[in-house]
């Protein structure tokens, strides 16, 4: 852990650090999109650990779900326009699950980097801004194909 903090990701550690100590000052954290998560209330110098590993964890795992939804919706406008007949069957954090007719696979492909790795994330003027750092980030889109459980295509 010690190699992790301090030589392979000393930014990633400081950005986490930051985040765990929002727990008592101000006692909350807000994503990207703008979410928001409150901490317990706690007495002056008190410590919970486990509000700071949710702060710790918060920021990742609530803007890339936030930044899915907004895919989600996208994906839908583009089935529509574009008379595709996937069905979004589960979402789960960063994943989601499409059922697709063969022969839309390679178009519906396309939709998902067109729409959520498209997205622009902000940056700018929220608490993620950092001095000579983009405006915005982008998620990278990994698709797997299924012709069912367990049988890759």
């Amino acid at each position: 852990i010690k190699t992790w903090k301090e030589v392979e990701y000393p930014v990633a550690w400081g950005f986490i650090e930051r985040c765990m100590a929002r727990v008592n000052d101000p006692g909350y954290i807000r994503n990207p999109w703008g979410r928001i998560r409150r901490a317990p209330f706690l007495l002056r110098g008190q410590r919970d650990a486990g509000a700071e590993r949710n702060f710790a964890n918060f920021p990742i795992q609530s803007t890339v779900s936030d930044s899915v939804q907004i895919a989600m919706e996208m994906m839908q406008r583009w089935r529509v326009e574009k008379g595709l007949h996937f069905e979004i069957q589960n979402q789960i954090h960063d994943a989601v699950m499409l059922h697709v007719p063969k022969d839309e696979i390679e178009e519906t492909k396309y939709m998902f980097h067109q729409t959520l790795g498209n997205i622009h994330i902000p940056l700018k003027g929220t608490d993620y801004e950092h001095a000579g750092g983009p405006d915005y980030f982008t998620l990278g889109v990994d698709i797997d194909v299924y012709e069912r459980w367990g049988k890759k295509i």
